[in-house]
């Protein structure tokens, strides 16, 4: 018997082909798939960092000056602007974070030279910024960045919050 010279039939092969094309198309489905979640994945990513980042800095910035009436929010304007006072060398300065052309801004300033909104350091884009004051010490901030996902939080004036409970 000679084995070397055995003829395949054309179903063998056509199945191996069939076999190889289907593990191909398999293959190719797998790796789409995998790049709409990546994409999305990155999306959600980008979404978060952006909205978190932005309420970061504002808590933090309010954290570093929640002493007696350092903390104000001026709702006289259309746009809410948190007001954050400091003194140093017989200066007050006042730091104002707010939202100008959909962007967080945030200006330092003497208290003598007042607020001037085309002045500011852009922080981050964002789409809209609000602050609803709950009470005298807790304040409900939300932010809404820039492909328009609403954030919101909860932040206490602890300075406030022990200034009611000593009366």
């Amino acid at each position: 018997m000679n084995f070397s010279k055995r003829e395949k039939p054309i179903v063998d092969i056509l199945f191996i082909l069939a076999l190889f094309c289907a593990f191909l198309i398999s293959a190719l489905f797998i790796v789409l798939f995998g790049a709409k979640i990546y994409k999305q994945t990155v999306s959600d990513m980008q979404t978060n960092f952006s909205s978190r980042t932005a309420l970061s800095y504002i808590t933090e910035k309010i954290r570093q000056n929640d002493t007696q009436d350092s903390i104000e929010v001026d709702f006289s304007n259309d746009k809410p602007i948190i007001i954050l006072k400091k003194s140093a060398d017989d200066y007050v300065y006042n730091t104002y974070l707010y939202e100008s052309d959909g962007k967080l801004m945030e200006l330092t300033s003497t208290a003598e030279m007042g607020f001037q909104e085309g002045l500011g350091q852009e922080i981050m884009k964002i789409s809209s910024f609000e602050v609803e004051e709950i009470n005298s010490s807790l304040y409900k901030i939300s932010i809404a960045d820039s492909s328009e996902n609403m954030t919101s939080f909860f932040i206490s004036l602890y300075s406030k919050a022990s200034e009611e409970a000593s009366k």
